[in-house]
């Protein structure tokens, strides 16, 4: 979730045009808390930048469509996206202007088309959850909990907004960004 509020935030900061639209597809895990804490994050960049970002939120069930839909936005609005590689298979982003903030691709292994059009996406970083693993086992710590749902995970590195490089985020933006990650890990 903190994740999400993250991306949000990102997103608000990287919008030209005041307005943001957040595509979550149907089913997708947890889609009602991405949804709050995406808009959270829009919403502490507005506060932060005193601006007035706007979010629409766009449900979907398969990329087609969504592609379809796509044409009919603005280039330049920043997309949030959270899919699975389902929807992401069938969307070609090459000819937005807009940033597109993703989720879960694991940049540098999805479609290529997709890479260079994604600024940023919410991950799992599993070298810390296999670190993390591996130690509870060595100390014979079990838990049933999954470790992403562990509402530290931010703070322990385990959920991260990657950037596809350092350049996607000016030195202002990302002074904002770990400034508001430094909330979001106070906050748990």
């Amino acid at each position: 979730k903190s994740g999400a509020a993250l991306a949000g935030f990102a997103a608000a900061a990287k919008s030209t045009n005041g307005r943001v639209l957040l595509v979550i597809q149907d089913g997708y895990f947890n889609s009602s808390e991405l949804n709050k804490s995406f808009r959270l994050g829009v919403a502490a960049f507005n506060e932060k930048a005193d601006t007035q970002v706007i979010v629409t939120k766009l449900n979907v069930t398969e990329g087609a469509a969504l592609q379809q839909r796509l044409a009919k936005v603005d280039g330049e609005v920043v997309l949030g996206i959270f899919a699975d590689a389902s929807i992401w298979k069938k969307l070609d982003l090459t000819n937005r202007t807009g940033a597109v903030i993703g989720s879960d691709l694991q940049l540098g292994h999805t479609l290529e088309t997709v890479d260079k059009a994604v600024l940023a996406s919410v991950e799992r970083n599993y070298n810390s959850l296999v670190l993390k693993v591996a130690k509870d086992v060595l100390d014979k710590n079990f838990v049933l909990d999954p470790i992403l749902m562990d509402p530290k995970a931010l703070a322990s590195g385990y959920i991260e907004l990657r950037p596809l490089d350092d350049a996607v985020f000016d030195g202002t933006t990302s002074a904002l960004l770990a400034e508001y990650k430094a909330v979001l890990v106070a906050q748990k």
